[in-house]
């Protein structure tokens, strides 16, 4: 078991689909406590950036996960082992984009595209960084102002 898997619940499930022994039924069977400080319960625009690059890596934790899943098992067809290699390339690019320019992000972008990662979900990921880097520009333009002016950096 790795220990850098933050969701088993996204491992367990694939790993029994792969034995044969996934079942789905409709009755509860556990209750759960469901509030606004939950990560899944905030917008992408709200979460710290520390936040969304630890569950970038935890993403592609999983997904590397299913793919030594898949190995071991005697389930893996070339067309499994593609597909999931071509999210493993989204989720380096997301993973890359918290430490990429903007540039870079495109290079990037082009790069996992070309290794197979899907292109609408590649370019949504390239969209959010992009997002992310201007709002760092313009706050490091704001501070830069402020610092000129001689006031304090809020």
């Amino acid at each position: 078991m790795r220990t850098d898997i933050l969701a088993e619940d996204c491992v367990m499930p694939f790993r029994a689909a792969l034995e044969g022994g996934l079942h789905m039924i409709a009755q509860p069977l556990l209750e759960y406590r469901v509030h606004p400080s939950m990560f899944s319960a905030r917008r992408f625009d709200s979460v710290a950036r520390k936040d969304r690059l630890y569950f970038a890596e935890a993403r592609l934790g999983n997904i590397e996960e299913w793919m030594r899943c898949l190995q071991l098992s005697d389930k893996a067809t070339p067309e499994s082992s593609k597909r999931l290699a071509a999210f493993r390339e989204l989720r380096r690019f997301d993973v890359e984009g918290f430490h990429s320019s903007v540039p870079q992000l495109m290079r990037r972008a082009l790069a996992a595209i070309s290794g197979g990662a899907p292109l609408r979900a590649t370019l949504g990921v390239l969209r959010q960084h992009i997002k992310a880097a201007g709002h760092a520009e313009d706050r490091a333009e704001q501070l830069l102002e402020s610092d000129r002016r001689g006031e304090r950096a809020s």
